[in-house]
C-alpha cells in the first residue's frame, strides 16, 4: 500500500513539475512522498530564494529547508496548520515551524548557558553571548546558520581559522530568532564586524548594531579574543 501511495505522489508531481520532482524527493522524509508537492511550489516560485536573499549559498538555504520539514514531520500534529499544504507560502510554513519547534529552547536557550560560551552584555532587552565552539554555536542556533548545522561541512573551523569568532545576540522577547555578529581582523589588524540575521541573510554590522541599540564596543573588548 505504501508503495502505491509513494508511486501515486510521485506520477502528481512530476505531472505538474516534471524533473523538479525528482531533484528535490530526497528532501522528504516521508516514506509518501507527502510533502513533495509543496516543496515542488516553493522551488518553482523561487520562495526559498527570496526569503534567504541576500545569502550567496542557496544550497545551505535548502539546508535550512530541509531541517525545517524534519521539524514539521515531527511537531505537526501540534500546529494549527498540521498540512503542509494548508500553508500559503514558505514564509508562513517557516515561521510557524520556528515558533512551535524552539518553544523548550525559549524557555532554555537563555538560561542555561553552554560551558563553550560565555555572556559578554546583558540588559532588560537582549543578551548577547560570546560561542567558543561548533557545540555552544549548534545550541544557540541550530538549524538556521552554516555555522550551525547539525550536519556541518565544515563552515564554522573555516571560519575559525580564518580569524573570525562568533556572538549570538537575542531579544528576550523573540528569542527563537538569533541573530549572528562576527567579529574579524583585517591584514591591517583593524576590527571588523558583520552579521547575520535568523534567516541568515548576512547584514551590516552597524545596522545590527542599531537594531540591538548596542555600541560597537561591547564586541570590540573582546578582541583579546581574536587570532593574531
Amino acid at each position: 500500500m505504501k508503495f502505491i501511495i509513494l508511486s501515486e505522489s510521485l506520477t502528481s508531481a512530476r505531472a505538474k513539475y516534471g524533473n523538479l520532482a525528482d531533484e528535490l524527493e530526497g528532501l522528504d522524509p516521508t516514506p509518501t512522498k507527502k510533502y513533495l508537492d509543496f516543496l515542488c511550489k516553493i522551488s518553482k516560485n523561487e520562495e526559498v530564494e527570496d526569503y534567504y536573499a541576500g545569502t550567496n549559498d542557496y544550497d545551505v538555504a535548502w539546508d535550512i529547508v530541509e531541517d525545517a520539514i524534519n521539524k514539521f514531520n515531527k511537531i505537526n500534529r501540534y500546529l494549527q496548520k498540521k498540512d503542509i499544504n494548508q500553508y500559503k507560502d514558505y514564509d508562513e510554513f517557516i515561521n510557524a515551524v520556528e515558533k512551535y519547534s524552539t518553544k523548550k529552547e525559549k524557555r532554555n536557550v537563555l538560561k542555561k548557558i553552554h560551558p563553550d560560551s560565555a555572556v559578554i552584555y546583558e540588559d532588560e532587552t537582549c543578551i548577547v553571548i560570546y560561542v567558543d565552539s561548533w557545540e555552544a554555536s549548534q545550541q544557540y542556533g541550530s538549524g538556521k546558520f552554516c555555522i550551525a548545522r547539525e550536519d556541518d561541512d565544515g563552515y564554522w573551523q573555516e571560519y575559525k581559522d580564518n580569524g573570525s569568532i562568533f556572538f549570538y545576540m537575542f531579544k528576550k522577547d523573540d528569542v527563537h530568532r538569533p541573530y549572528v555578529m562576527e567579529m574579524y581582523l583585517d591584514d591591517e589588524n583593524n576590527i571588523h564586524l558583520t552579521g547575520w540575521d535568523y534567516g541568515d541573510n548576512q547584514i551590516d554590522g552597524d545596522d545590527l548594531l542599531d537594531y540591538f541599540e548596542l555600541d560597537e564596543k561591547i564586541f570590540k573588548k573582546q578582541q583579546y579574543r581574536l587570532p593574531k
